[in-house]
C-alpha cells in the first residue's frame, strides 16, 4: 500500500476511496485465511498518521479499514480520529467478535461490516465454536 500510495503521490493523484489493510494480526484463527501466517511487520502510529495526513491533502473521501481484523490494532480509534479531523468518512470490515469492547471508540464510522460466513453451523465451522452468536449478539 505505502509503495503504490507513493507512486500516487508523486504524480499528484491520490484515490477517492481507500481500503486499506491496517493489520494482517487477527484474534481468529478461520481455517481459510493465511492472516495469520503473513502478520509481519507493521506500520507504526506516527507512520499511519502521515500516511492519512497524505491521503487527504491529495483529496481521498473515504477509507474503509480492514485486516486481519483492524479493531486489534489498538491505535486504531486514534486512526480514526485523524480521518475524521480531515473530513474523510471511514467504515470498518470486522470479524464482529471485538466490537462490543471497542465500540464506543468507534463513534466517526459511518458503516461497519460483518463478516459471515453462512448459517451458524457453517460460520462456526469456518471460525469456531460459538462464533456465529458472538458476531450476531
Amino acid at each position: 500500500m505505502v509503495s503504490t500510495f507513493k507512486v500516487l503521490v508523486q504524480h499528484g493523484r491520490a484515490p477517492l476511496y481507500v481500503s486499506w489493510v491496517v493489520t494482517n494480526h487477527c484474534n481468529l484463527r478461520c481455517e481459510y485465511c493465511a492472516c495469520p501466517d503473513i502478520a509481519g511487520k507493521e506500520l507504526s502510529t506516527e507512520q499511519c498518521l502521515e500516511l492519512l495526513d497524505g491521503m487527504a491533502a491529495l483529496g481521498t473521501r473515504q477509507i474503509k479499514f480492514t485486516g486481519g481484523e483492524p479493531l486489534v490494532r489498538k491505535d486504531l480509534p486514534q486512526l480514526l480520529a485523524r480521518a475524521e479531523e480531515h473530513g474523510i468518512a471511514t467504515s470498518l470490515n470486522s470479524n464482529g467478535t471485538l466490537i462490543p469492547r471497542m465500540l464506543d471508540k468507534l463513534g466517526s464510522l459511518r458503516s461497519i461490516s460483518l463478516s459471515l460466513d453462512g448459517a451458524a453451523l457453517t460460520h462456526n465451522g469456518h471460525r469456531g465454536d460459538g462464533q456465529f452468536q458472538e458476531v450476531i449478539e
